[in-house]
């Protein structure tokens, strides 16, 4: 190809950084000098096509892992799908950011930015098993067994039943939203890939557990919270049979408790089971959750509307998740210069909503680290493709429980095409919208 014109095709090289890396006037090349420059250009040529073209086959035969591309693999529109969890996007405007929490003067980077050129890309293998009776039962028949003593109660009788889903996903299950014999409500599952134990309390009566009342107070910090839930902890993981070493609290907040949040989950699990573990708001490896809930008019910070579920998946992450892709990481400038495009991608939400949205200058950003964003198949929770994104965020307020609210806002780690005709796209529609909803309906 002539000139520069394979780096512009490229699109990874701005035209002034390639104007200013061009020779000034060169010297007229000998004949001799001519056919060795050509001779290596062309050997240069065939050992790129080799390892383009050629990395696809040896990744088909399994002699390499990964394919490292070159090439923009993504679309705008494509990564807006994947926020969407896969769906088509066609008519739904970019949400500008989300708000979370995080605990005041701590980094709310889920991870660094990595030192690296090149970034990874992981996709779900769809691994499945057939569901199995008999493991299910032995499952069910091992918790019961701690579960039942623990609560004080006989071991209740369970019929295992089978069922399926209009597109063809089959599990098994046992258990009752009423059973007075265990004093708890609770229901178990299986299907190709995990299983599952979830019980809660029963007509809203405290949930004891050998003496220990299940309950989280709201009002306490993180740091509090881990330290008081320690008992418990414990407690359910002799019920279950596990132990896990890492911790994680996550808090939402609708904007009517007093108590900074309205409902928090507490998980507890393995973080180097897998990469995407750190990323993933559900642990892709085993894990024993809490969720709790509080009332809007709640005087008292202190909830027993738990619910406890412990997820054995039946084949490991690491076989189920791999790395499908190696690709060039875009650079941290390139990366907030679509940011103060407003190339951005922060979840999606209707468009009245996202019209509702306070405007926030990221431009001023308070920190900046990586994370993975992921679509899901259709048929499963399998995770389709997650792809690396940075994570821009902005301090909006401190507030309750020794937390910091952020708004956060996304830009695609790896190279993408199509941004300027997506984003015009969608601020037609969103224009479109509003004209529409302001528009007086006729009279019939």
């Amino acid at each position: 190809m002539k000139e520069n014109i394979l780096m512009k095709s490229m699109g990874l090289v701005d035209d002034e950084y390639i104007a200013e890396a061009a020779p000034a006037a060169a010297k007229p090349m000998t004949r001799i000098r001519r056919k060795i420059i050509h001779k290596y250009i062309s050997l240069a040529a065939c050992l790129a096509a080799v390892l383009i073209l050629g990395q696809d086959v040896l990744v088909s035969l399994r002699l390499i892992p990964t394919a490292v591309h070159i090439l923009p693999q993504y679309t705008a529109s494509g990564l807006a799908a994947l926020m969407n969890g896969g769906g088509p996007m066609d008519g739904t405007p970019t949400n500008a950011y989300e708000t979370v929490y995080a605990p005041t003067g701590v980094d709310p980077t889920v991870s660094p930015i990595p030192d690296s050129r090149f970034t990874k890309v992981y996709a779900g293998t769809f691994s499945a098993l057939p569901l199995n009776k008999k493991s299910f039962g032995d499952f069910t028949d091992d918790i019961l067994s701690r579960l039942a003593p623990a609560l004080g109660t006989a071991v209740p009788a369970f019929t295992v039943k089978e069922d399926s889903s209009s597109w063809g996903r089959s599990w098994l299950h046992a258990g009752s939203a009423k059973d007075a014999t265990l004093g708890v409500e609770w229901i178990v599952a299986q299907d190709a890939q995990r299983q599952e134990f979830t019980f809660t309390r029963y007509e809203k009566q405290p949930m004891i557990l050998n003496g220990k009342t299940v309950e989280v107070d709201f009002s306490m910090t993180d740091e509090e919270m881990r330290e008081a839930l320690v008992p418990l902890r414990d407690e359910l993981f002799g019920i279950f049979g596990v132990s896990f070493k890492d911790i994680r609290i996550d808090r939402t907040y609708n904007g009517y408790s007093s108590f900074g949040s309205d409902r928090l989950t507490v998980i507890f699990y393995n973080e180097d089971e897998h990469p995407l573990n750190r990323y993933s708001s559900i642990p892709l490896s085993d894990h024993l959750e809490i969720q709790v809930s509080i009332s809007g008019k709640a005087t008292d910070p202190v909830s027993q509307n738990c619910i406890v579920t412990y997820c054995q998946y039946r084949i490991p992450a690491k076989l189920r998740y791999t790395v499908s892709q190696v690709l060039p990481t875009v650079s941290l400038s390139r990366a907030e210069e679509l940011l103060a495009k407003g190339y951005v991608f922060g979840n999606h939400v209707c468009e009245l909503c996202m019209a509702a949205q306070d405007k926030i200058d990221f431009e001023s950003y308070d920190y900046v680290g990586l994370t993975y964003h992921s679509s899901n198949h259709l048929l499963s929770d399998t995770v389709k493709e997650a792809v690396p994104f940075y994570a821009f965020y902005k301090k909006l307020e401190d507030t309750e429980n020794g937390l910091t609210r952020y708004a956060v806002t996304y830009v695609p780690a790896v190279h993408v095409v199509g941004y300027e005709s997506y984003f015009k796209k969608q601020k037609d529609i969103h224009r479109e919208m509003i004209t529409t909803s302001e528009t007086p309906s006729e009279e019939p």
